[in-house]
């Protein structure tokens, strides 16, 4: 039996002449359409993150761009993966684009990526697909082809062999369909004569996630600016006789938040971090001494925090400022006691010591 020339029923659609497979007639998405689906993905991603991370804005895969995100969010040094709730997110909407062919933004504007057999083409081509959108990346080149392309492809449609068609009716990925193995779409049949009867739910579902994202993305938001820290003077125990008469310093460590309001929910979030140690002395250093700064940590429960030894800048200047890792912070807790030294020729000078608690 033969159907639109000749073509054989059960034949691969790879196997069909171009004119056999239709190629005018079948509705490939529109670039406006696929921004739009992905904007409305990105704002999911937005929305759970501004509710499990707080302000800061992690880059998330697969969701799209949070082009509706309010310009003044903060980069911190969160990840994605630091939120499980935005890890399910992320695998959720790679898993319907790979058995569904759309994500929840694909599912509300009624578009699906396919292959070349109008079924969705399974986790792994989904995966390489959004590896291979590093490529449409460059320059926006691969994301503008669609403009201009005749099938609208990105050049990761292109190497992955998928299209994206203005379709709610995709064929089912053959996992869920029980007789794909028989029942292979004929020519012209891009999409199913109907759609499944979980789609009007599926796409419910979506429509209220990106509603949620949308709100939380750009619905009445504010954000102010908090610093926290201030230097804390140490000590001198014991005078210092040595060369360089250490006299004291003081140690800061210190972090700045922002908070942020979205709809009726206020986020804070840590954005940036600074570590900093000052020596005073008021000797001087002969030319054949070798010196170095030392500062160790005792936290409030005892517990000690390897130290830094940093070489002596310059004795002459009789003070020194020297940044300490920022992860420094978070090491030492919110009460620590700081114990500033100086070194000279091995030598270690008595100890100026600056203490911060709090309860």
């Amino acid at each position: 039996m033969t159907v639109a020339g000749d073509a054989q029923v059960g034949m691969p659609p790879q196997s069909w002449a171009p004119a056999q497979l239709g190629a005018p007639s079948v509705p490939y998405a529109s670039w406006g359409g696929r921004v739009l689906a992905s904007l409305l993905d990105g704002s999911i991603g937005g929305g759970v993150a501004f509710l499990t991370l707080g302000p800061n804005q992690p880059t998330v895969p697969f969701l799209g761009p949070s082009f509706l995100m309010p310009g003044g969010q903060v980069q911190g040094p969160a990840a994605w993966t630091d939120s499980g709730w935005l890890v399910v997110t992320v695998v959720v909407a790679v898993l319907m684009q790979a058995y569904l062919g759309a994500t929840p933004g694909k599912l509300l504007v009624g578009i699906a990526v396919v292959g070349d057999d109008y079924r969705p083409v399974g986790l792994v081509r989904t995966v390489l697909r959004s590896l291979a959108h590093l490529i449409d990346a460059i320059l926006l080149i691969g994301y503008l082809r669609p403009l201009w392309n005749a099938q609208r492809l990105t050049f990761a449609d292109s190497i992955l062999s998928t299209q994206v068609l203005q379709t709610r009716r995709p064929w089912p990925h053959r996992w869920l369909d029980r007789g794909a193995a028989t029942a292979v779409p004929g020519p012209l049949t891009y999409e199913a004569l109907a759609a499944p009867r979980w789609w009007p739910a599926a796409t419910a579902l979506s429509a209220a996630a990106c509603t949620f994202g949308a709100l939380f993305s750009v619905v009445g938001t504010s954000s102010g600016g908090s610093y926290r820290g201030f230097p804390v003077d140490c000590v001198m125990i014991t005078a210092d006789d040595g060369l360089l008469h250490l006299q004291g310093g003081n140690v800061t460590l210190a972090s700045n938040t922002v908070a942020e309001t979205r709809l009726w929910i206020t986020k804070t979030a840590e954005t940036g971090r600074a570590a900093t140690a000052t020596w005073t002395w008021s000797g001087t250093l002969p030319d054949s001494s070798r010196a170095s700064l030392r500062v160790e940590f005792t936290r409030g429960d005892g517990s000690t925090v390897p130290g830094f030894d940093f070489p002596m800048p310059d004795a002459s200047a009789q003070s020194a400022t020297i940044d300490l890792p920022a992860r420094t912070i978070s090491e030492v807790g919110p009460s620590w006691t700081a114990r500033q030294t100086v070194v000279v020729d091995g030598v270690e000078s008595p100890a100026c010591v600056a203490l911060l608690t709090r309860g």
